[in-house]
């Protein structure tokens, strides 16, 4: 039996084989770069998109605190602050050559007040914002 067959319920619905995968595969197949942050500071999920992003494998990133993550000042805020509070923001992020990535951050996936866990996705502008700042600059 092929491994398609095997997963697919007899009948089932493009929405039920959804509903049946699981969580952390499917954040694993997303092409965005997405991490999980918990309250402590932890990076408890990176996938490989984040990997790509910012040149570390997900076991190097999950191995770390979220603070070596970021590359600006946190003013005393928590990585799990800061990611759950910067929705829509541009953000510094520490690139594993030692370059600084800046991404836009999506707000939380998980939503609640008192969810343990900040869920966000990342917009990598870097090139954006370079080749911005490059045209201002030739044009002065």
């Amino acid at each position: 039996m092929r491994m398609e067959e095997r997963r697919k319920s007899p009948g089932a619905g493009p929405l039920d084989q959804l509903m049946q995968l699981p969580t952390a595969i499917f954040l694993a197949r997303l092409p965005i770069p997405t991490i999980a942050v918990y309250l402590d500071g932890r990076i408890i999920f990176a996938n490989p998109a984040c990997e790509g992003m910012l040149g570390s494998p997900a076991d190097d990133l999950t191995a770390s605190n979220a603070t070596d993550l970021l590359a600006d000042d946190t003013d005393g805020r928590s990585p799990y602050e800061i990611l759950r509070n910067s929705a829509g923001q541009v953000i510094a992020l520490r690139h594993s050559d030692g370059s600084t990535v800046r991404a836009i951050v999506s707000q939380s996936m998980l939503i609640r007040e008192d969810d343990e866990i900040a869920l966000v996705c990342f917009q990598d502008v870097t090139e954006q914002l370079w080749n911005s700042q490059t045209a201002l600059g030739s044009r002065r």
